[in-house]
């Protein structure tokens, strides 16, 4: 029976149900509206034994129906607002005065269309009695946790210049308007009504803000929680598998030092080291990923020469760019460029973008390295800070098609190539973009066809 309650197509049969029994009962209360309902359905039938049937059957479905809203209620597949109790007695009183004006007008206007008095107002008192129980059933369901509405506190919800705040005030201020057309009780209660109507919408957007705003916190709180479960879990994975990698990279370096002539060993010696120093730096800069990522690094701030630390990466990359064809050719400025940054994570960022720059660019090709401020050209003599931004260019051709969006390349472990036939890991320019972020600075990628550009930029000292 439980289940039966619970389904969306007995809550229809029974609210048709209990119409057809208040239509029928209402034709034996009010011998007008039964008169009038007989010639308008053209039917000859005996009002007062179905009118008695009709009323025995209301009193045993009415118990059914709030039984089903409350189960269907309480098992999520309805969802209600709850009321608080004044909340309620408003509702009460609207409702009550609607059917009341509902009844006046079927029961004492004789120049009403036939169909709107026999038919379409009694369904809409019946409407406003099912949204009357529905109310009660969430009423009820409230356990007795009631909280005053303000309107105080709405308005530090919604400040007056908000477009829903000028809306609800406006249709507040209307309420003493009724007062204007006329002084009586009908104007009064419609005054009463338009303002009940107003806080009962007011409060509904209160508590529906206070709701979002609580979830949304519910899920921040969720999201930072699961990032740096993540980190954790990143950390001592990495830290517990580097243990046993050292220790497989010290063997291998003892196996190579031994004299012997066996070539294989050999072989299978530094192939052993060489995929250990990989995972060992895999596991490095997993770690450094996630710390990056979540901002768990302590920066330590300091003023920096950028054309000078440029001067040394490129000056440790030249034998690489050598042994793969490359030109470098750059264009640094040759007074000083002082910016604010740390030193040891700006070294990294370099770094990656230079080892990147290595690995993808095609053989026999230039990469430019460009330093200049926004708004000027590299290797102007003119003021460095004219732009306020110091902004460093990376610039390659790559020797695969970049079929991927600059957005991508930032993202952990993409890689453009969209293959694992490199040493790359996919890590580099997403650590590059995190550091260079977490120090203040800008990280911007630009694809133009084959052409791959990476700028850097940070303010001055």
């Amino acid at each position: 029976m439980k289940k039966l309650l619970d389904s969306y197509l007995l809550l229809v049969l029974l609210l048709a149900a209990l119409f057809c029994c208040a239509f029928l009962t209402a034709c034996s209360i009010l011998r007008p509206f039964g008169y009038y309902a007989i010639e308008l359905l053209k039917m000859s039938w005996d009002i007062d034994g179905w009118a008695t049937a009709a009323f025995i059957s209301g009193i045993v479905l009415l118990p059914m129906l709030a039984v089903s809203i409350w189960i269907q209620v309480k098992n999520g597949r309805l969802v209600l607002w709850r009321s608080t109790k004044p909340e309620f007695i408003i509702i009460t009183v609207l409702v009550t005065a609607l059917i009341a004006m509902i009844y006046y007008f079927v029961r004492y206007d004789r120049f009403m269309h036939l169909v709107l008095r026999i038919l379409i107002l009694p369904f809409a008192a019946y409407i406003l009695s099912v949204f009357w129980l529905v109310r009660l059933t969430a009423f009820l369901q409230t356990g007795g946790k009631y909280r005053r509405f303000s309107w105080y506190k709405f308005y530090m919800r919604f400040p007056i210049n908000q477009p829903i705040s000028v809306f609800v005030t406006g249709l507040l201020l209307m309420s003493p308007v009724y007062l204007l057309l006329d002084l009586s009780i009908g104007t009064y209660i419609l005054a009463l009504s338009h303002f009940a109507l107003v806080t009962a919408l007011a409060e509904y957007l209160s508590r529906y803000s206070e709701t979002m705003a609580d979830r949304f916190e519910k899920i921040a709180e969720e999201r930072l929680r699961a990032e740096r479960l993540k980190t954790e879990l990143i950390a001592n994975v990495s830290h517990d598998i580097k243990t046993p990698i050292t220790s497989i990279i010290n063997y291998a370096d003892l196996i190579s030092s031994e004299n012997t002539e066996n070539e294989r060993l050999k072989e299978y010696t530094s192939v052993i080291r060489r995929k250990s120093l990989r995972l060992k730096s895999l596991m490095e800069d997993l770690i450094e990923a996630s710390k990056a990522g979540t901002g768990n690094i302590r920066m330590t701030p300091e003023t920096i020469d950028f054309g000078e630390l440029l001067g040394q990466i490129m000056g440790e990359f030249d034998e690489q760019m050598e042994k793969n064809r490359l030109q470098l050719i750059a264009k640094i400025p040759e007074s000083p460029v002082y910016i604010l940054a740390d030193g040891r994570y700006l070294w990294r960022v370099l770094e990656n973008i230079f080892n990147n720059a290595v690995k993808y660019s095609m053989g026999g090709t230039r990469v430019y390295a460009d330093l200049a401020a926004a708004g000027t050209s590299a290797g102007s003599t003119g003021d460095m800070t004219a732009g306020n931004m110091y902004v460093f260019t990376l610039k390659n051709i790559s020797k695969d098609p970049l079929n991927i969006s600059a957005d991508e390349l930032t993202e952990q472990f993409v890689r453009g190539d969209r293959a694992r036939f490199t040493e790359g890991n996919g890590l580099g320019l997403y650590i590059a973009k995190s550091l260079t972020e977490a120090m203040g600075g800008r990280f911007d990628i630009n694809i133009n066809g084959d052409l791959f550009e990476v700028q850097i930029s940070f303010q001055p000292a």
